[in-house]
């Protein structure tokens, strides 16, 4: 099969101060720290297409995902269901939803999505290309942030260094997975790079992309400037770059460049040993599921309701993030959210799953944040490994799963059945983290499923 792909990637960074997404309260950005991108992957052949969206920016809200595909759809050949819209997760990019004290930046995103329908009329995938693919691995560089703790509950993102810690709750996914579009010189196009990390290591008020796009410019230096560095964010709603066994800052425009850098390091030394994939085959599938809300108890809804009794709001001057869990003021935003939560949830939330597949690469994308033993089960269906062995990163010899997280809209964290009862942040509900406890086991099959159905096709 001949395959074309067309590839456009340009700038989306706000002129203005904007609120940055990511933390508690509102941060007004303060100044611009490196751009931000949208960029654009078209694929053809046979007559099939699709179409990957990625965006640099936190999260993009369930129905804004549906518009944009809808829009894209209506002005284009690609239809909706073969459209993927997904972010890189940055912490200090423009806000594109309501969540805790950040108010959604209406006028920003107008300007986003105009920008992306625009570009993707233009975009036509018209360049031939084939398909290569490299395994590797970047040990040290993302950490389980879950913790049991020596009173028997499992925090996030313990203090550092601190004694009351045993040991991670779960595992760590280290596979980083390259797909690389060749052109007829022989030139890379595009590589796709799917890495399981949090994209939180700025930090403050400057706009930035995080850690994947200092990985962008460090590949292009290597690789050459043509090519567009696309990554996908694989499962890691319980996964970030914080070493907890150290009290150096992670917290900086520096981390974002060593973590990118390393990455950079990781993914060009791989792809010295990429191979040729033949690509045989180009579609979509695409499912609704019906998921129940969180469950809320009695008991920690009345607790949420005597903590907004005696504690303060968040202070608008407070920088709260992934590491402030336990002060009052984020005790007293997580109770607001559940006890609105409760007040408002629908009986049932309408799940969109997605699988692109292009010969045996397959996309699987999950709209949330995904734990990594989901993103882990799913990479693990098409290769031989017994179930419940650990993940090695190969593509051998049935295929390759890209898991995507933050992919076509925003549920929230998608933890295991398991955790809910030992505590963490991941756990609790609210508007912005709304699954049912079963939403793990009922996305993961039905992914499963919809992997079978392409290769039984």
């Amino acid at each position: 099969m001949e395959l074309y792909a067309g590839v456009a990637r340009f700038d989306i960074t706000p002129d203005y101060p904007v609120s940055l997404l990511g933390y508690f309260n509102d941060r007004i950005s303060t100044e611009i720290l490196d751009p931000l991108y949208c960029r654009l992957l078209a694929l053809s052949g046979n007559g099939a297409h699709i179409l990957i969206v990625q965006i640099d920016t936190c999260l993009v809200p369930t129905s804004d995902a549906e518009y944009l595909r809808s829009e894209i759809s209506g002005a284009t050949d690609f239809g909706p269901d073969q459209i993927l819209i997904c972010t890189n997760h940055s912490h200090t990019a423009p806000a594109l939803a309501d969540f805790f004290e950040v108010k959604a930046e209406k006028r920003y995103r107008r300007e986003l999505f105009g920008a992306i329908l625009e570009q993707v009329r233009r975009l036509k995938p018209l360049i031939p290309c084939t398909v290569h693919a490299a395994s590797t691995s970047a040990p040290g560089l993302s950490h389980n942030r879950r913790w049991f703790m020596k009173n028997g509950t499992v925090t996030t993102n313990p203090p550092r260094g601190g004694t009351g810690r045993v040991m991670p709750e779960g595992a760590v996914d280290d596979g980083v997975e390259v797909i690389g579009l060749i052109d007829p010189k022989g030139e890379p196009l595009v590589l796709i790079v799917s890495i399981s990390n949090h994209t939180d290591t700025v930090g403050g008020t400057g706009i930035s992309a995080d850690w994947t796009g200092c990985m962008e410019r460090a590949v292009r230096k290597g690789m050459g400037e043509n090519v567009t560095v696309l990554p996908l964010i694989a499962p890691q709603g319980n996964i970030n770059h914080y070493d907890f066994d150290t009290f150096l800052n992670q917290t900086s425009p520096e981390e974002a460049d060593r973590i990118g850098r390393a990455y950079a390091g990781i993914v060009l030394s791989g792809w010295g040993e990429s191979r040729h994939l033949t690509v045989d085959r180009l579609g979509a599938l695409f499912r609704c599921v019906e998921i129940g809300p969180r469950e809320v108890d009695a008991r920690t809804l009345q607790r949420a309701r005597e903590i907004l009794e005696h504690t303060v709001q968040s202070p608008e001057e407070a920088d709260l993030k992934a590491e402030d869990l336990e002060t009052p003021e984020v005790q007293h935003l997580f109770a607001r959210e559940l006890v609105t939560f409760y007040e408002s949830k629908p009986v049932t939330y309408h799940v969109p799953l997605q699988v692109l597949y292009m010969g045996e690469v397959i996309f699987c994308a999950i709209p949330g944040e995904p734990f990594v033993e989901i993103g882990l089960e799913l990479k693990r269906m098409l290769l031989s490994v017994p179930d419940g062995a650990p993940y090695s990163a190969s593509t051998e010899p049935g295929g390759t799963v890209i898991p995507v997280a933050l992919a076509n809209g925003y549920f929230g964290y998608i933890p295991l059945e398991d955790c809910f009862d030992r505590g963490g942040y991941e756990v609790r509900p609210g508007r912005n983290n709304c699954l049912s406890r079963n939403a793990a086991g009922i996305v993961t099959a039905e992914l499963k499923s919809m992997v079978r159905s392409t290769r039984a096709g």
